[in-house]
């Protein structure tokens, strides 16, 4: 779960750290407009963080993780291929509903899986795992849009999330997940 958390703060930090390039010069949007992008992202989030647990009982965790996964993947890729700010401000509404989600999902299967006692080294070796995406997506979203254009960024991020959803579901589905929580 940390590699893969890990592999996703690539994309969504590449995706985070050229947003505001994005709103200025692709969606032409005033000043404020990098503002309200992430605001309409909050606004998500609260959607996602109160929706997490009756989709997790409804479609399974392992479910909600990789339509998380794949979902952002498809919003983050969508910004990479329009020009409009009222898809951006809804794909950045699904990424933060669909990335809120998958957390809550992800911070409650750990806690089930985990002994009690290994618990606390389990989540910080997991922090620091996860940690180590957010420069990489930074640096390599910047380069991106700095030799190819900012929207190629986030298609290439957009790609990779997906790519990551599908390489990581034969561990990650409802199946793997349950025999890992009850073993």
């Amino acid at each position: 779960m940390a590699t893969v958390t890990c592999l996703s703060n690539v994309a969504v930090t590449a995706q985070f750290a050229m947003l505001a390039l994005l709103a200025k010069e692709v969606l032409e949007l005033p000043d404020f407009g990098f503002g309200l992008l992430l605001t309409a992202t909050a606004v998500g989030s609260t959607a996602g963080g109160l929706a997490a647990a009756a989709a997790s009982r409804r479609f399974g965790p392992g479910a909600v993780m990789l339509a998380g996964k794949a979902g952002v993947g498809v919003a983050i890729l969508v910004l990479g291929l329009v020009a409009d700010a009222w898809v951006a401000a809804a794909m950045m509404m699904a990424t933060g509903a669909l990335m809120t989600a998958e957390k809550v999902v992800v911070s409650t299967l750990r806690q089930r899986i985990v002994p009690e006692e290994l618990l606390g080294r389990v989540l910080s070796a997991s922090r620091m795992v996860v940690m180590i995406g957010g420069p990489a997506g930074a640096a390599l979203g910047g380069v991106l849009a700095g030799s190819f254009g900012v929207q190629v960024s986030f298609a290439v991020a957009g790609v990779f999330l997906i790519l990551v959803a599908l390489v990581f579901s034969p561990v990650l589905n409802n199946r793997a997940l349950a025999t890992a929580a009850s073993g």
